[in-house]
């Protein structure tokens, strides 16, 4: 008897554990980016790719007002005389932003860090023997 007891106990147990999907972190991630943010600085970092030149770093800040607006629609929309506009449409799915600017192909960028007061935007491209690095943050 008791030799069927505990199998029919563990069974049991086993039938009734919660059955949860882990969490997909794209699900959820594209959330906290939704609403306005304030571009700060952006840095631009260039490698010269077999050449001796050194590389390249700028730090700038973005002058006041300049602001982005990523609604729950997907749509990037920016103030011009007291009216949003869109601007461009993006996905977020993990830590990947992309956005679609009209006429453009599309760009995917690493965001490296989000938080409810902070963004921050790594771009990354390679042309003509010169990789750039920029790397855009934004706070509200």
């Amino acid at each position: 008897m008791k030799r069927c007891l505990l199998p029919a106990l563990l069974l049991f147990l086993i039938a009734c554990k919660k059955n949860e999907a882990p969490p997909d972190p794209a699900a959820n991630y594209g959330r906290p980016i939704v609403g306005t943010w304030a571009l700060q600085t952006v840095r631009v970092h260039a490698t010269y790719l077999g050449s001796a030149r050194p590389d390249t770093d700028v730090v700038s800040a973005y002058p006041a007002g300049s602001d982005l607006t990523y609604d729950a629609g997907g749509n990037v929309t920016r103030a011009s005389n007291g009216a949003q506009v869109v601007i461009a449409t993006y996905t977020l799915r993990g830590t990947t932003l992309t956005t679609t600017y009209p006429g453009y192909p599309a760009a995917a960028d690493h965001v490296s860090e989000l938080t409810a007061q902070k963004l921050v935007v790594i771009s990354t491209s390679e042309n003509g023997g010169i990789r750039s690095v920029v790397t855009k943050t934004a706070t509200r």
